[in-house]
């Protein structure tokens, strides 16, 4: 998953919305969506984080040629 794919989300308190990855931690595996946020106690909203494994892509610009190979790989 990179920054810029269209993801569902598909486990969890919001099961169902998708939205643009904004944002990709590669140490805490974690991923932000656009649009998803959750209230904190002190009432201002911030961007929620999922594992990847509760996500999924629905669609994936394919720009670079090396990636079009993994995604055709992974389709077979």
């Amino acid at each position: 998953m990179r920054k810029g794919d269209e993801v569902k989300v598909m486990r969890g308190q919001f099961r169902g919305q998708t939205g643009k990855i904004s944002k990709v931690n590669l140490r805490k595996i974690r991923i932000w969506v656009e649009g998803i946020k959750r209230k904190k106690t002190t009432g201002e909203e911030t961007t929620v984080s999922f594992h990847p494994s509760n996500l999924m892509i629905i669609n994936a610009p394919i720009e670079d040629p090396k990636r079009r190979k993994i995604i055709e790989r992974g389709m077979k």
